[in-house]
């Protein structure tokens, strides 16, 4: 089915599966008029499991959702061709992981709130 919902710059629209009139323990895909696109599993209208989100910034998250945060393991790919593949808590790079740089550069260790930290090694 399809759902297009209201809301202050445009519309939300969900397809995807229902059930009994909700998108509890369903699998499909929103476009949110943010420009956020995601896929994936849902539960009482958010993400949980594993899903895909594409930002309006061309940031691609590919991995592991929990209550609509991106939490465990995951992938992110930017525009810019950086990637980082890894540990994610609080839609955050948080634990262990592997950062690619644009440039061929690796660095691989610790990550928390964002940013290196504790231990790891870089790479040319």
């Amino acid at each position: 089915g399809r759902l297009t919902t209201p809301c202050d710059k445009g519309c939300n629209v969900y397809q995807g599966e229902f059930i009994d009139g909700t998108t509890d323990s369903c699998f499909g895909y929103l476009i949110q008029a943010n420009g956020i696109c995601a896929k994936g599993e849902w539960k009482s209208g958010v993400l949980e499991g594993v899903g895909v989100e594409l930002s309006g910034k061309d940031t691609i998250y590919c991995g592991e959702f929990h209550k609509g945060v991106k939490e465990g393991k995951g992938k992110f790919s930017w525009p810019d061709g950086s990637h980082y593949e890894g540990e994610v808590k609080a839609n955050k790079l948080d634990g262990e992981g592997l950062y690619l740089y644009k440039n061929g550069r690796k660095y691989l260790g610790s990550f928390k709130n964002n940013k290196m930290d504790g231990k790891g090694v870089f790479e040319s």
